[in-house]
């Protein structure tokens, strides 16, 4: 038993254990690990940081996508500005009434005196003006429209008007009635920042200025919109040799390409100021089509007024009847209008009115100075006296405008996300 006891106090005393360099290698190990595993750690959470980042912004991106989509299919029209390339960086759309609303969102009780000062509770203001704002709803019997001297989010204040036409006694409407703008309005989208990343904001109003809603943020393009498949034309005026009298006058050409139209741009907006003998000349560049439609070319609607296989195209305005008697339309049979200034007419099959509001007829073909190969029926069958206008009657459109749309976005620093799409604006059509 003393020996056992001897033995465990030598091995007490002993001074035996690590060296300095023992440790020093045990530690430079441990470091070489530990720094390994935070590395590995840091790296796995930076790529989620990343990885969040870039769905987020990428969601932001659909969503903003999605508003703009919608918009710009309600649109009656569109225009560009700033441009970036043979892109742009804004667009204003021109919106119907009808295209900005939302909803009540409590029931709204207007006398026959209307509503003064009253504040108009809605799901959202979003679109709508953020100061004044003039807005239509309606219930069964009644569409009211009410006046409106500012915005919060959620409501519309200082209201006054109302009172529908006939309206003898108090009308209530219901919470959930649709809320109108009640004007036609213009919204700008553009993609905002002088450098990348851009943003895509929205104004109300036909500029990239003043309180703005961005809808999409870490765009590494501002090169976002473009006239789809359009054919960009230049329009000069000649004071003789046609029929054109003072007016604005808009016009579209159109690319056909093995049988199939592409939608255009309006290509020009011309203004004559005097005269009565002008004429319109369009040219525009060669998009390797193989033949072009021209529409025009007023207010009133586009219609096809001819179809050409060269870049230019003549306006001599409406043709009318000429030579030394009146033209007798028979009730059947084929027949030739003499006339001038047939220059806005070409093609086959060509639909005109004979006077503003007249009977219609179809003619064969055209030449320069008669329409050929008509054919009578009994509705347009009759005299019509020298000189009788000739306007053309084609029921033809041309398609709908189209936009094309990019947006690359990349909130990170390996990949890049695009959506893109050509929108169809479906209210740019107007007969």
């Amino acid at each position: 038993m003393s020996a056992l006891a001897a033995r465990l106090r030598d091995r007490i005393r002993a001074e035996d254990g690590y060296s300095l360099v023992e440790l020093l290698i045990v530690l430079a190990i441990l470091g070489v690990v530990v720094g390994g595993l935070t590395q590995l750690f840091t790296s796995g959470a930076n790529s989620e940081i990343d990885q969040n980042n870039r769905v987020q912004s990428q969601q932001q991106a659909r969503v903003g996508f999605d508003r703009l989509r919608r918009e710009a299919h309600c649109a009656s029209g569109v225009s560009f500005s700033n441009a970036v390339g043979s892109s742009y960086s804004a667009i204003t759309l021109s919106l119907p009434s009808y295209c900005t609303r939302t909803t009540l969102t409590s029931a709204v009780s207007i006398g026959t005196s209307g509503l003064s000062s009253a504040t108009i509770s809605v799901v959202s203001t979003t679109g709508f003006a953020s100061g004044a704002n003039t807005i239509s709803f309606g219930n069964s019997t009644y569409q009211v429209t009410v006046s409106c001297t500012g915005t919060t989010s959620t409501t519309f204040t200082g209201c006054s008007g109302g009172v529908a036409v006939g309206q003898s006694t108090t009308q209530s409407y219901a919470s959930g009635s649709v809320v109108t703008n009640g004007a036609a309005s213009t919204v700008t989208w553009c993609a905002a920042g002088s450098s990348a990343p851009y943003t895509l904001t929205r104004y109300v109003g036909g500029s990239c200025s003043g309180s703005g809603t961005t809808w999409a943020s870490y765009l590494t393009s501002n090169a976002v919109f473009a006239p789809y498949a359009n054919a960009a034309a230049t329009a000069s005026v000649a004071t003789s040799g046609g029929g054109l009298g003072p007016g604005n006058y808009f016009y579209e050409v159109t690319s056909v390409k093995s049988g199939v139209e592409k939608p255009g741009t309006i290509t020009s907006t011309t203004t004559i100021t005097s005269g009565t003998t002008n004429t319109i000349t369009l040219t525009w560049a060669s998009t390797g089509a193989d033949s072009y439609n021209v529409y025009g070319r007023d207010s009133s609607g586009l219609r096809l007024l001819g179809n050409t296989t060269s870049t230019s195209f003549t306006d001599s305005g409406p043709a009318y009847t000429s030579g030394s008697t009146a033209l007798t339309v028979p009730s059947s049979g084929s027949f030739t209008i003499s006339a001038s200034n047939t220059g806005g007419f070409s093609g086959t099959n060509i639909s005109i009115q004979l006077g503003v509001g007249g009977p219609v007829v179809v003619c064969g073909g055209v030449t320069s100075s008669s329409f050929t190969s008509c054919t009578g029926n009994a509705s347009a069958a009759g005299t019509y006296q020298v000189p009788t206008y000739i306007y053309s009657y084609s029921t033809v459109r041309p398609p709908s405008t189209t936009l094309a749309v990019t947006l690359a976005v990349d909130k990170g620093t390996q990949q890049q996300f695009a959506l893109s799409d050509n929108v169809v604006l479906r209210n740019s059509r107007p007969l």
